[in-house]
C-alpha cells in the first residue's frame, strides 16, 4: 500500500507537471510555427505591395506630367481664345491635336476655324507671332463666304511649344 501511495505522489508531483509541461512546449511550439508561416505569408504580401506600390509611382508620375501637359495646353488654348477677342475674330472651332515631342520640346499642334474680316485676321496672326508662348503658324486656308462678302473662312494650323 505504502508503494501504492508513494507511486500516486510520484506520478502527482513528478509525472503529469511534465506531462502538463511538455504540452505547454509543444503548445507553444505550434503557435511560433504559425507565427513562422504567418510571418511569411506576411513578405509574400509585403513583396507584392512593393510591387504595386512602384507601379503606381510610376502611373502617377505619368498622370502628373499629363496633367501638367493638359494645364499647359489649357493655358494655350485660353491664349488664343483671348487673342481671337482681341483681334475681334468669332472662333468657330479649335481642335488641339495629339501632342508630340520634337528635338525634346513639347509641341502641340491646334487646328483653329475661324470667320473673320481680312484686317481681323491680319490683327489675329500678328498678336499670335507677338505673344509669350512660341506659335508657328503652319497652314493657312482662306475661304470666301459668300460673293462680295467681307466676311472669310480661314482655317489656320498652328504650333505651339508649350515648354518655352
Amino acid at each position: 500500500m505504502l508503494v501504492l501511495g508513494f507511486t500516486i505522489i510520484v506520478i502527482f508531483f513528478e509525472v503529469i507537471p511534465r506531462i502538463l509541461n511538455d504540452i505547454t512546449l509543444i503548445s507553444d511550439w505550434i503557435e511560433q510555427s504559425n507565427r513562422i508561416d504567418r510571418i511569411g505569408e506576411v513578405e509574400k504580401a509585403l513583396e507584392i505591395s512593393k510591387k504595386e506600390n512602384s507601379r503606381l509611382r510610376k502611373n502617377i508620375g505619368s498622370i502628373v506630367s499629363n496633367y501638367e501637359d493638359k494645364q499647359k495646353i489649357s493655358s494655350v488654348l485660353s491664349s488664343i481664345d483671348n487673342i481671337a477677342k482681341k483681334a475681334k475674330v468669332s472662333l468657330d472651332r479649335i481642335i488641339p491635336k495629339e501632342v508630340s515631342y520634337r528635338d525634346n520640346l513639347l509641341l502641340q499642334p491646334i487646328e483653329i476655324e475661324l470667320t473673320s474680316q481680312y484686317e481681323n485676321y491680319y490683327n489675329f496672326i500678328r498678336f499670335l507671332e507677338n505673344s509669350p508662348k512660341v506659335i508657328i503658324v503652319k497652314e493657312i486656308a482662306v475661304h470666301q463666304l459668300e460673293s462680295g462678302s467681307k466676311y472669310l473662312k480661314i482655317d489656320t494650323k498652328l504650333e505651339v511649344y508649350l515648354n518655352l
